[in-house]
């Protein structure tokens, strides 16, 4: 039975999951839908900002890595370690996750696995340490620029798809 405490739930959103929608319409690459690769490694000087970003570049990596970008999926994740050392979460996108990713680019089933478990451990630690609102920025940040490439992509390509993956999610 419930003690009557308020349960809080929450799942990170896996970072392949819309891009994985979008690679199915065949619409092809754009890296004008992703944060700019050439922007320097911000430090974000808040727990909010660096969160929210983190959100923000977990998808980013996801679609470069279902559209077989390698050095701009390495780029993202670089950014997603940066993020997660200035949160605290270092042991869920640590030097050995990078390694891994970097030496598996030329398999993409390996590299989602990675992705996938690196989120997993990354929700999981977030929920052992009653950090939920950590979880909740970067669920936000991934839902923002999830919704962000599909409309980008939905203005150059005006597929009727894009306006049903947007309203499920």
């Amino acid at each position: 039975g419930d003690s009557g405490a308020a349960m809080k739930v929450y799942m990170l959103p896996a970072p392949l999951q819309i891009a994985a929608a979008i690679r199915t319409y065949d619409l092809g690459y754009s890296e004008k839908m992703l944060t700019p690769v050439r922007y320097p490694v911000i430090r974000y000087s808040t727990g909010f900002l660096q969160a929210v970003n983190l959100g923000i570049c977990g998808v980013d990596m996801g679609y470069c890595t279902i559209y077989d970008q390698k050095q701009t999926a390495i780029y993202y994740l670089s950014k997603v370690q940066k993020l997660s050392e200035e949160l605290g979460i270092t042991s869920c996108f640590d030097l050995n996750t990078f390694n891994r990713f970097k030496n598996n680019t030329d398999n993409p089933d390996s590299l989602y696995v990675i992705i996938l478990e690196s989120f997993s451990q990354l929700h999981e630690y977030l929920h052992k340490n009653d950090r939920a609102s950590t979880g909740l920025l970067i669920l936000t940040g991934s839902f923002i620029e999830g919704m962000h490439i599909a409309s980008g992509l939905h203005q150059m390509h005006r597929d009727s798809r894009l306006i049903r993956l947007m309203s499920m999610q």
